[in-house]
């Protein structure tokens, strides 16, 4: 039972990790042109870092537990 409740966590470690790295970047507040994409704001770049580690480090988590429970 307690390895299901391992990869339910780490299911959910990769879901939040997705949804991270997935997520749009916020639009600029400032209506005036020239005001630069929101998409180079560093934000995005900790979001997108942070989502991909997490990500990772859920689905590292899952398959090393798995893979031992089973072998």
């Amino acid at each position: 039972m307690s390895i299901v409740l391992i990869d339910i966590l780490c299911l959910v470690l990769i879901a939040a990790g997705a949804a991270m790295l997935l997520k749009r970047p916020a639009r600029p507040v400032s209506g005036a042109p020239g005001a630069g994409s929101a998409s180079g704001t560093p934000q995005t770049y900790v979001l997108r870092i942070a989502g991909v580690m997490i990500a990772a480090f859920g689905f590292a988590l899952g398959m090393m537990m798995t893979v031992f429970h089973f072998s």
